[in-house]
């Protein structure tokens, strides 16, 4: 890895640029460049700047990580020749694929925190609630067996030295009994050390022995991270990592109809803003707000000073649990247990008149203030069928709301969806759903498109698919974060949500679900369901669509705009730049410019009731 693999791309980047490149390894990334740096000193000098080690790593001196047990001689062989038979040398191939039940709720996840906390040191701290499920089912990757078996050496013999092959091997490899040390004394760049105090793994005896193996003219610096319990891992998932300075909050909610909801709560130095409920759309959860960084839309109105909610509708890895049903029982999917008095349903309605309730309900009972909803696609149509039905509560709980490509109908889509909405591939595409998932549409998708986002090729393919969805949109692509959106933003789905929409889509009217004229009458009263009321939102509304949107599109939104009764009407926007699309709205290049500055401003009027 360090003589190939990193010297192979410094090779390629001074190429490409012209420029030296300032190397910043984490880990083994830090092991990597001193095995390069001390081979090939001479080259390091020409193609880096300088070196930035995020717990460093040469030997386990002081190790109190529970990895020292499996570098016991009795265990290693073992593991070894287990790993070899299972894997053909790939340790725990997919260990991501493990980790999905754990994310499902709090416990899980202060389970899995436990684990890391005896490898890598205790700080329970800086786990964020908002982004740690990202952690175990994103971060996560294979190791080769003779790379940790690397390790397990070093430990053994306590020397930074090469791979130990045995003494006959040694002889013909190195010409020597023992493997040779790598001679940190020839590292001919500067290195900066950045060190955890709490790092049971790679501990502060360990990066205190380097730096003083360092020449002098290569000592950049020895900082020990402020923060006393920073171990290893905090290197990559702490809170306080991008110094957001947020506190989060996790609220689980009981909905009326016995389904169990993650409510995120995450607010910048005080609670004492105004709320801001941030709804997402169909087929992913709240991750789509808080994975950008400094330009996440949580991250954004939280520096802003408001107070932000998260949510997480049911059915999405974080609200899949529920009073008496499991996600592995149909009932739990579909609308087979349904009665007039009811049971479980499953349906925008119901994350309508019961999710988007429950969390608005519960937001004005914590802050005794009215929020801001703020709904992207499906977490607009959520709050038209709440406020129509509930008009006289949302009025006294929300102030005003912002919707982002908003659905109602899809008159005039010309998106791939439109396809499914055909009588006879829909109800082949639902009993399937239900053969293969019980109800569950894509369990596990984003799994599966990881093997896509590791090529250009594979990722332009994503694009395309997602072009016939959502509208074509190269220009607002962001190559260095559509690996992330590809496997963070995508959730699975209820099949009846799909199918609601579905219903829509055909009839073209904005109702609620079908369930056929007989059953219908015993629910509604009627033959047909009926259609929501959107003269009845008694909230100001605020809409911002895309021209090129070929799923929401402007035909559909101009529609629900007129609707609305004129009190209600707060603006329409359409998005300047010409091919924004429907998933432009979470992942566009170019978002600050085009969407929220224009957003915030209509925020703060909200807030401050003109409008």
């Amino acid at each position: 890895m360090g003589i190939h693999d990193i010297r192979s791309t410094l090779k390629h980047v001074n190429e490409k640029t012209k420029k030296r490149p300032i190397y910043i390894g984490f880990s083994m990334g830090t092991t990597g460049f001193y095995i390069y740096s001390s081979t090939f000193p001479d080259e390091a000098k020409a193609h880096v700047k300088g070196m930035i080690a995020l717990a460093p790593v040469i030997n386990y001196k002081g190790i109190k990580s529970l990895i020292r047990i499996t570098a016991m001689p009795p265990i290693w062989p073992i593991l070894r020749y287990l790993t070899y038979l299972l894997w053909n040398g790939e340790l725990l191939p997919n260990p991501s694929n493990y980790m999905w039940p754990f994310i499902k709720s709090s416990l899980g996840m202060y389970a899995f925190q436990t684990a890391l906390n005896l490898f890598f040191g205790f700080d329970y701290k800086q786990m964020d609630a908002l982004t740690y499920p990202v952690f175990p089912t994103h971060s996560l990757d294979s190791v080769g067996v003779e790379a940790y078996g690397h390790y397990v050496q070093i430990y053994q013999s306590g020397v930074f030295r090469n791979y130990d092959h045995g003494e006959g091997k040694n002889f013909e490899i190195y010409g020597q009994k023992h493997p040779p040390a790598y001679n940190l004394s020839k590292v001919s760049v500067p290195v900066a050390l950045y060190v955890g105090k709490n790092d049971i793994l790679a501990t502060t005896a360990s990066a205190e022995q380097l730096y003083s193996e360092l020449p002098d003219g290569s000592r950049c610096g020895y900082r020990l991270v402020e923060f006393r319990k920073w171990n290893h891992v905090d290197f990559l998932i702490a809170k306080d990592v991008n110094r957001w300075g947020f506190f989060a909050e996790e609220h689980y909610l009981t909905t009326e109809d016995g389904y169990k909801i993650l409510v995120e709560r995450a607010y910048y130095k005080n609670n004492t803003g105004t709320p801001v409920v941030i709804v997402h759309g169909i087929a992913m959860n709240s991750l789509g707000f808080v994975n950008r960084g400094n330009i996440s839309l949580a991250y954004l109105l939280g520096r802003l000073g408001y107070d932000v909610w998260l949510v997480n509708y049911r059915g999405t890895w974080y609200s899949k649990d529920h009073v008496n049903l499991s996600p592995k029982d149909p009932n739990y999917w579909s609308f087979r247990s349904i009665t007039r008095i009811g049971k479980q349903t499953f349906s925008i309605n119901e994350m309508g008149i019961h999710d988007i309730r429950s969390t608005l309900k519960h937001v004005n009972g914590k802050t005794k203030r009215k929020a801001i909803y703020i709904g992207y696609s499906m977490g607009t149509t959520g709050f038209y069928i709440y406020s129509t039905t509930f008009p006289d509560e949302a009025k006294a709980y929300v102030k005003g709301m912002i919707g982002l490509a908003p659905v109602i109908n899809f008159k005039g889509t010309r998106s791939l969806f439109k396809v499914t909405t055909a009588p006879k591939i829909w109800q082949t595409l639902r009993s399937l759903i239900y053969s293969l998932w019980k109800g569950e549409i894509l369990p596990g998708l984003s799994r599966y498109l990881k093997p896509l986002i590791t090529t250009s090729t594979g990722m332009y393919g994503i694009q395309t698919i997602a072009n016939l969805i959502f509208g074509d949109d190269y220009h607002q692509m962001d190559p260095l974060r559509y690996p992330v959106f590809a496997t963070q933003l995508i959730d699975s789905m209820a099949v009846e949500v799909y199918g609601h929409y579905v219903q829509i889509g055909k009839s073209g009217v904005f109702r609620n679900y079908d369930h056929g004229w007989r059953k219908n009458m015993d629910i509604y009263g009627q033959m047909d369901p009926p259609a929501y009321n959107l003269s009845k939102v008694p909230v100001p509304v605020a809409l911002y669509v895309g021209k090129n949107d070929i799923l929401a599109t402007p035909t559909n939104a101009k529609q629900l705009y007129s609707e609305l009764p004129e009190s209600s009407r707060c603006g329409y926007h359409s998005i300047e730049f010409p091919k924004w699309n429907h998933i432009d709205f979470l992942i566009a290049k170019d978002i600050m410019t085009y969407l929220y500055k224009h957003v915030f401003d209509k925020i703060n009027q909200m807030d401050k009731e003109n409008c």
